[in-house]
């Protein structure tokens, strides 16, 4: 008797808001959800978030682990109203184990007006 498997690569699993969002509210978190359990370590410095202007963004923020797969990005002041952000999840962020992802994970959103 033999038997074989295949596991799943490390990465994001999905954000909130979602890739291509619109009307995201200005006050609002960002959360980044990954599919194993995070090195909480890792995230500083794993993520950067730039608008449409160019700028990175924002100022000042906060970020914690929200559950062993999830961290969430908190805004120190309100997003712009109406722009185009986006996040980019580097390959720097890694899970308990060592993993990393494959490639950087890119999503973007526009906040409400």
């Amino acid at each position: 008797y033999s038997f074989s498997f295949t596991t799943g690569s490390f990465g994001v699993r999905y954000t909130t808001p979602a890739n291509g969002s619109i009307n995201h509210p200005v006050n609002s978190v960002i959360y980044v959800v990954v599919t194993g359990n995070l090195d909480s370590s890792s995230i500083p410095g794993s993520f950067s978030i730039m608008d449409s202007l160019g700028l990175n963004w924002p100022a000042g923020y906060s970020y914690y682990r929200q559950s062993p797969t999830e961290f969430v990005i908190d805004p120190v002041t309100n997003l712009a109203p109406g722009r185009l952000y986006t996040v980019t999840i580097s390959t720097a962020i890694r899970s308990r184990s060592g993993y990393v992802p494959e490639a950087p994970y890119v999503f973007s959103f526009r906040t409400a007006r």
